[in-house]
């Protein structure tokens, strides 16, 4: 069976700066002017720079990173600032303690002396001193009272300063996913980008072999015209070769304005000005098709792959809420919220497991195209052969023999398109190697 890889949508997420080109020809001694007239070369290697430099989703990405890095030291500044207060309100605390214990001291032994002077026995002289103590004890409530007020705000900004370092670790896990998620961001461009340009390239050996296929109808069209000026055809066998021929040329044009759209589209997305595209050629891509050996195990491949690393933070994010709460029922969200985290990675290791077997087997399967594309033109050269034989000997005529060799292009374009189709499994699979998963 074959398969073909198509073109990947790249909208929204390629844009870039139209004016980078000409910075490109001017480092490449190459005027503008002459870039335009002589055309422009368009490699792989080239789009794939070109994305990864200009791509304002990635700086899109980068700025969401500083944003965060920004709350982060806004938030440690903060932390900071609280954690002041409280020192603060300690020293007030110690002092108001210290001055306490001192109005505490004094108060007891004010009363002792008295004791001692009047003894156990009601009077009104012991009464009056006692009095005399009554500012001394309005004090030491006071002083309890501001300690109290004190101690509240203590505590109202320690649990404050436990919300900050919460807030901090989120901002720090955030950042990790974002770092993450932008290095994703740009395997994922490239794998997109790839497919656009190898669609590109299947396009032009389309046209090549359309191009071929009017050509011989064209000459088919010649020949049946003599023919039918000595009787050997018909006005109607004329007729009916100039429809096919009609019908042929209107689907090569099509495809010529399909192939023209998809250009424009995809050099448009790179930011490649309008006027380089008139003349603008697509370089090929060497492919060497090999058999790529599958792995035994997937655990390195998971483990490292965006997706996994991404559920991996937002588990240690859980986690940490978890062991960082003390009120009940919000210590049982978060235990919930750990059990969903751990939950999605099992489903997660299933779903890449999967996705790693689906690449591999396309893999072997666009080998096995390959080889069935490749035995194919082998077989359709020895015909040609046999057919040259016989127009040697004159057993078939020069147009019929020439019509065969149509044969070899079809076949060679089959070639061609499960190389190209090979050539993106392979792709796909080293993306998935840096951690990409489709």
């Amino acid at each position: 069976m074959k398969k073909y890889i198509t073109t990947l949508s790249l909208a929204g997420l390629l844009v870039f700066n139209p004016f980078s080109l000409a910075v490109y020809a001017d480092s490449n001694n190459v005027s503008h002017q002459q870039s335009v007239e002589e055309g422009f070369d368009l490699s792989l290697k080239f789009v794939l720079e070109k994305a990864e430099e200009d791509n304002s989703n990635l700086l899109l990405l980068q700025y969401q990173w500083e944003v965060l890095k920004n709350q982060k030291e806004q938030t440690r500044s903060d932390r900071d600032s609280v954690q002041g207060d409280i020192r603060e309100l300690r020293d007030e605390i110690d002092k108001i303690d210290n001055d306490y214990n001192d109005a505490l001291r004094d108060y007891l032994q004010r009363v002792s002396d008295i004791e001692t002077e009047y003894g156990d026995e009601d009077s009104k002289e012991k009464e009056d001193a006692l009095k005399e103590l009554e500012p001394l004890e309005n004090a030491l409530t006071v002083y309890n009272e501001q300690k109290s007020a004190l101690i509240k705000q203590r505590e109202a900004l320690e649990t404050q300063l436990d919300q900050y370092a919460k807030g901090i670790k989120q901002l720090e896990i955030e950042q990790t996913k974002s770092t993450i998620q932008r290095e994703e961001a740009k395997e994922g461009i490239k794998v997109m980008v790839t497919s656009n340009y190898i669609n590109l390239l299947m396009i032009e050996e389309q046209l090549k072999l359309s191009q071929q296929s009017l050509d011989l109808l064209n000459k088919e069209l010649k020949a049946l015209e003599t023919h039918q000026r000595v009787g050997l055809a018909s006005v109607s066998d004329v007729r009916k070769l100039n429809r096919e021929i009609e019908t042929r040329k209107k689907e090569h044009d099509k495809t010529i304005r399909d192939f023209q759209f998809e250009l424009a589209k995809f050099t448009f997305d790179l930011g490649i000005p309008y006027q380089y595209q008139a003349n603008m050629k697509l370089k090929p891509v060497t492919v060497k098709v090999k058999e790529l050996q599958k792995p035994k195990k997937y655990e390195t491949l998971i483990h490292d792959s965006f997706q996994m690393q991404i559920a991996d933070q937002n588990l240690y994010l859980a986690q940490y809420n978890y062991d960082n709460t003390s009120a009940y029922y919000e210590r049982e969200q978060h235990r919930y919220n750990v059990k969903i985290a751990e939950e999605q990675i099992k489903q997660l290791e299933k779903d890449l497991e999967k996705k790693i077997d689906t690449l591999y087997y396309d893999l072997d399967d666009a080998i096995d195209s390959y080889e069935d594309a490749k035995r194919n033109l082998e077989y359709v050269k020895q015909d040609i052969q046999d057919l040259a034989t016989q127009y040697r000997l004159g057993l078939v005529s020069k147009h019929d023999y020439e019509k065969a060799f149509i044969e070899v292009e079809q076949a060679q374009f089959e070639v061609a398109m499960a190389e190209k189709n090979y050539f993106m499994m392979l792709q796909l699979i080293e993306a998935m190697k840096k951690g990409f998963f489709q």
